[in-house]
């Protein structure tokens, strides 16, 4: 990865797989064992821990916090994940924690796609 695409302010741990067309942002940090796809763009203040592998051309903006346990009293440290096509523009991507019930599912930004 080129350092023009990596703020100064950024922190990127030496394992993190992140490819010279992702542009990195002020404050981002990524931890051990995350991979980004080509294109990927986090604008700032950006938090992702591992294990995580992100698709191409994914974007993700300030105060986004990937790859954690989420804020849902129901969780249980499940592993969480998303396999499947990318949603289309008009719609919105449910990502399923655990054996819970629907109704604590997170509701996460129409343009995301995780691979």
């Amino acid at each position: 990865m080129t350092s023009s695409n990596i703020h100064p302010t950024a922190i990127i741990h030496t394992s993190a797989r992140v490819p010279g067309s992702c542009k990195i942002g002020p404050y981002c940090v990524i931890g051990a064992d995350v991979e980004l796809g080509e294109g990927c763009h986090l604008v700032s203040h950006v938090a992702i821990e591992g294990p995580t592998k992100i698709g191409a051309d994914n974007g993700f903006f300030p105060f986004s916090a990937i790859g954690m346990a989420p804020q849902d009293v129901t969780y249980k440290g499940e592993p969480q994940s998303y396999k499947g096509p990318p949603p289309g523009l008009s719609t919105r991507l449910f990502l399923r924690v655990g054996d819970a019930p629907f109704d604590t599912t997170s509701e996460m930004s129409p343009r995301v796609k995780l691979a």
